[in-house]
């Protein structure tokens, strides 16, 4: 595929008719290096369509144009016919959820967790307007003239040019009663029609002594977005009902109630009554239901099963015993469905079961009825793929990385090489230029810390499927010496922390943790640590939260930091299990302590600064670096102690620790990048940098 970066001059493609043409991009420019203490060597990774911690994708009704939306809330914009991304925002929501782009490309709307719409210009990157409304999903008009947020049973609709609310809350008032409960909604392909199910009025029922109110039937409304006056009203169905849908085209609506499956006319005509039970009994509550462009099919899914029905033949066509799909199944075309299940996306025809194709590892996807191309995505990789082949519509380069962000780094002992774990559930190796994906564990990959031992060999510590094992890597030969199990009396944490060479996990019990360290080369059988008291002075001292989440430990002194009691700092002996020191001060959320490899100092990164630096002796406060209040990563420290090293969300920050002042500031900006992880080689000349899209840098220290 091609490079996920948007160039200042972008390159010349040739289109023939339609048909999508690959566009080769120049790498990415190197980032911006300011100060002396760095300076840019190298990036390891793909040439593929990249855009980091990926939460949401929409697709433009003729599948000319899509955009993705990141946990980080930066927004990127594609052009599905050569690949290019032309449109790079950065956005002030907290995250970004829901995108929808205008089928011309000009214009693209997101929706977050901070409670509100933007609408953006795409050949400017300038906001055009907010909306203090949100929606779960949003959707233009085919003409763009109007944007349609969906949440809750209820419909926002604006003029797409100027943010105007033409409708703020559409909801029925439902019939002979005062309650507003809405039991099932659709929107139309063209987002000019919308339909809800609501309660037609309650009853009260006696169950033995208990009495209960329950609808006595629904109402199928029908509304026109574009007037909001509504078109239909009639009975849709009796007081079990479980789901509903609208088709694409807003002709039929469908609903599910006490084992039947009942489909109307938009105008409340009755057009096919399916008895269900045959595959279900009594249908689950948490049933979903898809009407096709063809008044034939019909897609139901639930937690075990998708059933495809043929509504003409009243009979089940064909059905999928897997779990709840991860993502709403989508029409890509009259007569496929694509599902996101089990961390794979699959394309079946609706008509008889077939399947298509299917891809792995992908979580979202995006895809219209009219187009062409289904653009699926694996954590920060996009792929634009051919809907009845399955086939990349842009061939894919040769794998470099991992295809998410990269979260954890540790460098090897002789400091050539660098082991990462990233996100895709995958852990690799780079050295001399070259990536290796080393083997899995019998466990999935989900939580892993890494660490490399004395003999040059990778240990991973896993919460896997089958609780937490223990995994030393022979990086050499790309194969597993030696797994264990980590099997214990309580639940235990999903964190633990190492300490030369061991490892401490902790057991979950109901007032307090029992902590255990592993000896990571087998040379020693575990040993339970000392319970920990509470001092004498602080009785009602809340063991529960002294978690090991952020900890750090130090070999030499047996002392284990970790964070608890409202995210004061603590210190306690792990010989005698006493509190030797307590943070005097809270310090909100933090992220991974940090213990310099002298002892002197205890480093402790929060969420969103400033980095406190306390001394080990007593955990008094000695220095505060300030950094940009966007979230901050992780902290590496110099092996010679004297420099620190923060990753946020603006980029990458060094510090001389003596004094406090910056010596370097890496700007990701040109790259679309966010540096996660860091780690300085053992000899201190190299520092590694993994980033949300999968790349690994490296960087020369000065």
């Amino acid at each position: 595929m091609i490079a996920a970066c948007e160039q200042p001059s972008p390159p010349a493609v040739q289109r023939t008719g339609e048909e999508p043409a690959v566009a080769v991009l120049a790498p990415p420019p190197p980032p911006n290096v300011t100060g002396k203490l760095l300076g840019f060597v190298d990036r390891r990774g793909q040439t593929e369509l990249r855009h980091g911690g990926i939460m949401a994708a929409g697709i433009s009704p003729s599948g000319r144009y899509a955009g993705t939306g990141s946990a980080d809330a930066s927004l990127a914009v594609w052009d599905l016919r050569d690949g290019r991304m032309v449109r790079w925002i950065e956005t002030p929501h907290t995250n970004i959820y829901g995108v929808a782009v205008t089928d011309d490309g000009k214009r693209v709307a997101t929706t977050g967790w901070d409670g509100k719409t933007r609408v953006w210009n795409v050949a400017t990157g300038a906001q055009l307007w907010e909306s203090p409304l949100d929606a779960a999903t949003l959707r233009f008009t085919v003409d763009g003239t109007r944007l349609v947020g969906q949440r809750a049973g209820s419909y926002r609709v604006w003029d797409a040019s100027t943010g105007r609310a033409v409708m703020g809350d559409v909801t029925p008032n439902v019939r002979h009663t005062e309650w507003k409960l809405e039991y099932g909604e659709g929107v139309s392909e063209d987002a000019r029609t919308a339909m809800l199910v609501t309660a037609n009025g309650f009853h009260e029922v006696q169950h033995g002594c208990v009495s209960d109110n329950v609808p006595g039937g629904y109402s199928a409304i029908t509304r026109n977005l574009d007037t909001g006056k509504p078109l239909h009203d009639f009975h849709a169905g009796d007081p079990t009902m479980t789901a509903s849908a609208l088709s694409p085209q807003a002709d039929r609506v469908a609903v599910i109630s006490n084992g039947h499956l009942d489909m109307f006319t938009s105008e409340g005509k009755p057009l096919a009554h399916v008895d269900t039970r045959s595959r279900y009994g009594v249908m689950p509550r948490h049933v979903a239901l898809l009407l096709t462009d063809s008044p034939r099919y019909a897609v139901t899914w639930d937690h075990e099963r998708v059933v495809g029905w043929d509504l003409l033949a009243k009979r089940e066509a064909w059905h999928l015993a897997e779990g709840h799909p991860y993502r709403d199944p989508q029409l890509a075309g009259p007569d496929v469905v694509v599902m996101s299940r089990n961390g794979r996306c699959l394309a079946q025809r609706i008509s008889d079961g077939a399947e298509l194709w299917r891809r792995e590892g992908c979580l979202h996807f995006a895809a219209s009825t009219s187009s062409r191309v289904v653009v699926t995505v694996s954590h920060s990789v996009i792929d634009i793929v051919d809907v009845t082949t399955g086939k990349s519509v842009f061939p894919p380069s040769a794998s470099a990385g991992p295809w998410g962000t990269i979260s954890a780094l540790a460098a090897s002992p002789d400091g050539k090489g660098v082991a990462g774990f990233a996100e895709d559930h995958s852990l690799w190796f780079w050295q001399d230029q070259t990536a290796r994906k080393l083997v899995g564990p019998p466990d999935p990959l989900w939580y892993a810390i890494i660490r490399f031992l004395a003999n040059g060999q990778l240990a991973v510590v896993n919460e896997g499927v089958g609780g937490v094992f223990i995994h030393r890597y022979d990086v050499d030969r790309n194969a597993i010496a030696a797994s264990r199990p980590v099997r214990l009396e309580h639940r235990l944490s999903s964190h633990g922390v190492f300490i030369g060479d061991k490892v401490i996990v902790a057991e979950v019990r109901e007032h307090d943790y029992v902590h255990t360290a592993f000896d990571l080369g087998d040379h020693a059988a575990p040993r339970k640590l000392p319970m920990w008291k509470r001092p004498a002075d602080k009785p009602h001292l809340e063991l529960r939260n002294e978690s090991l989440y952020s900890a750090v430990a130090d070999a030499t002194a047996n002392r284990l930091y970790v964070t608890g009691e409202n995210n004061h700092a603590h210190a306690w002996d792990l010989r005698t299990g006493r509190l030797v020191a307590r943070g005097a001060e809270s310090n909100g959320f933090v992220r991974d302590l940090v213990l310099t490899p002298d002892r002197k100092h205890l480093i402790v990164p929060r969420d969103k600064g400033p980095i406190v630096v306390l001394e080990t002796a007593k955990l008094r406060e000695v220095r505060r670096f300030d950094v940009p209040e966007r979230y901050v990563a992780m902290v590496a420290v110099s092996p010679d102690s004297k420099h620190i090293v923060a990753t946020t969300l603006d980029g990458l920050f060094a510090w001389r620790l003596a004094d406090g002042q910056r010596v370097a500031t890496v700007d990701f900006t040109p790259t679309h990048e966010r540096p996660i992880a860091a780690a300085f080689s053992p000899d201190g000349k190299t520092l590694w940098v993994g980033t949300g899209i999968g790349n690994l840098l490296q960087f020369r220290v000065n």
